[in-house]
């Protein structure tokens, strides 16, 4: 979840021309202003909800650790990250969970266009196989003897 976060925030553009006034009204009346942008917001709404999920998370996952109260804390504090989190999306029209499909799907896609590390492997695999029967048809008397490997790839290339 994190990483889909860290993901769309780097595709994130902020604009800071573009920054629009949040207006708030302290508790002692007096009435304040800061400057953001949307981009900003996003990375609100994403922190809020990794915030959100990563208390849930130590919750499940560690619960021996925690006693009622902190536990209860916990909940009410992920439940508050989440309200915010969907108010702050419904007023921008932004859907995180849409946003978070669509950066999937593009990663998908661009994994499918990667020859990647698997196909290279495989390729070296081939070449070293070819090389072998060539050295076997050469030598047919004898046993193939395998290359030396250098000393700093020893281990790291099983494949050759």
């Amino acid at each position: 979840m994190i990483c889909d976060t860290v993901s769309m925030t780097s595709e994130i553009n902020e604009d800071e021309q573009n920054m629009v006034p949040i207006r708030y009204l302290e508790l002692d009346g007096e009435l304040k202003e800061i400057h953001s942008c949307y981009g900003d917001i996003i990375i609100i709404i994403n922190a809020m909800a990794d915030y959100a999920g990563l208390l849930d998370d130590y919750r499940m996952m560690y619960p021996e650790r925690l006693n009622a109260f902190q536990s209860m804390t916990y909940e009410y504090q992920a439940n508050r990250c989440r309200k915010i989190q969907k108010s702050l999306e419904q007023q921008m029209r932004y859907d995180r969970d849409k946003a978070i499909e669509k950066c999937q799907k593009r990663r998908a896609r661009q994994s499918d266009d990667d020859v990647g590390e698997e196909a290279l492997v495989l390729l070296a695999r081939k070449n070293a196989n070819e090389e072998r029967k060539k050295e076997e048809a050469r030598n047919p008397s004898g046993p193939v003897k395998e290359k030396a490997k250098p000393k700093e790839l020893e281990g790291q290339l099983s494949f050759l």
